[in-house]
C-alpha cells in the first residue's frame, strides 16, 4: 500500500513542500532580497499567446520564472501551451542553466 501525504506548491516557483507554511514562506525571502537591491532591474515578460506576464530579473540571485526561458526558446509559456519538443525541452533548460547556474527542469 502507498503512503500518500497532502503536499503544498509554492505559487511564485513551484517548489514542493510537506507542509503548507513552509510552501507559502518559500519565496518571500527571495522576494525581499530582491527589493533590497537597489538597481537590480525586475521586469516581466508576457507569453505572446496568452498574455501572462512572468517575472524576470538580470540578477542571477532573483533570476527568471521558468516560463521566461520557455517563451524566448519556444515562443509560449508552459502554462497555455504545455507541450514542448524534446530539443525546446533540452533547450530551455539549458538556458536555464547557462543563465542561472541553477540546474532546473521544466516539467519537475
Amino acid at each position: 500500500m502507498v503512503d500518500a501525504q497532502k503536499r503544498w506548491q509554492c505559487e511564485e516557483c513551484g517548489s514542493i513542500f510537506l507542509d503548507e507554511v513552509d510552501a507559502e514562506e518559500c519565496c518571500i525571502d527571495d522576494l525581499e532580497d530582491a527589493e533590497s537591491h537597489e538597481g537590480d532591474e525586475i521586469y516581466t515578460e508576457s507569453c505572446p499567446v496568452c498574455f501572462r506576464e512572468y517575472r524576470a530579473s538580470d540578477n542571477p540571485k532573483i533570476g527568471h520564472d521558468m516560463n521566461v526561458y520557455a517563451i524566448r526558446v519556444a515562443g509560449h509559456c508552459q502554462t497555455c501551451t504545455p507541450h514542448y519538443s524534446y530539443e525546446e525541452q533540452q533547450a530551455i533548460e539549458k538556458m536555464a542553466w547557462d543563465e542561472s547556474g541553477i540546474p532546473m527542469r521544466l516539467n519537475a
